[in-house]
C-alpha cells in the first residue's frame, strides 16, 4: 500500500481521476488475464516450452492489486518522464520518490532473482501488469498527442 500512495501521488497532477482508476483497473483486470492465458498454456504444452518457465504458485490462484500497482508503476514512469521533463526542477521531490520507487523494485527483482522465485505466476502477473500499464501510457501519449496536435520533435523529452 506504500507503494500505492507514492505512485498516486506523483502521477496524480498528470492525469484525471477517472484515468487513474481505469488504469488500475485495466492493468489489473488485464494484466491478471494474460498471465493466465500464458499459465493454461504452459500447463497445456505438457514441458514443450522453456524449462525454466514454470507454473508455480498457479494452484494458489493469485490475483491481487499488485498487478494493478506495477502497470501504475510503469504507466508513471512514462507518463511522467513525458510530460514533466520540462518543468523537472519543480518536480525534484516527486521525482525523488519515484527513483526510491525504482530502487525498491529493482531490488525487489533482484532478491527473487537470488531466491530463484524469477518464472512464478506472481513474476507473469506483474510482467503482464506492467505491459498493460505501459500501453496505456503510450496510448495515453498519442491521445495528448492527437489532442494538442503537435509535430514528433515538440515531445522529445531530452529537450
Amino acid at each position: 500500500m506504500f507503494l500505492l500512495i507514492i505512485l498516486t501521488w506523483v502521477v496524480s497532477p498528470i492525469i484525471s481521476k477517472a484515468l487513474y482508476l481505469s488504469l488500475l483497473l485495466l492493468s489489473g483486470v488485464l494484466g491478471n488475464l494474460l498471465a493466465d492465458v500464458l499459465i493454461v498454456s504452459l500447463v497445456n504444452s505438457d514441458g514443450n516450452y522453456w524449462s525454466f518457465l514454470t507454473t508455480f504458485g498457479y494452484s494458489h490462484g493469485i490475483v491481487g492489486l499488485s498487478t494493478s500497482i506495477t502497470g501504475l508503476y510503469i504507466f508513471t514512469l512514462i507518463i511522467f518522464v513525458f510530460k514533466t521533463s520540462k518543468d523537472l526542477p519543480q518536480k525534484k521531490f516527486r521525482l525523488s520518490a519515484l527513483i526510491f520507487v525504482s530502487f525498491i523494485g529493482i531490488l525487489s527483482l533482484i532478491l527473487n532473482f537470488i531466491w530463484g522465485q524469477w518464472f512464478t505466476i506472481t513474476a507473469y502477473v506483474h510482467f503482464f501488469g506492467g505491459l498493460v500499464g505501459g500501453m496505456l501510457a503510450f496510448i495515453f501519449l498519442y491521445r495528448q498527442h492527437k489532442k494538442l496536435g503537435l509535430k514528433t520533435h515538440d515531445i522529445n523529452p531530452l529537450k
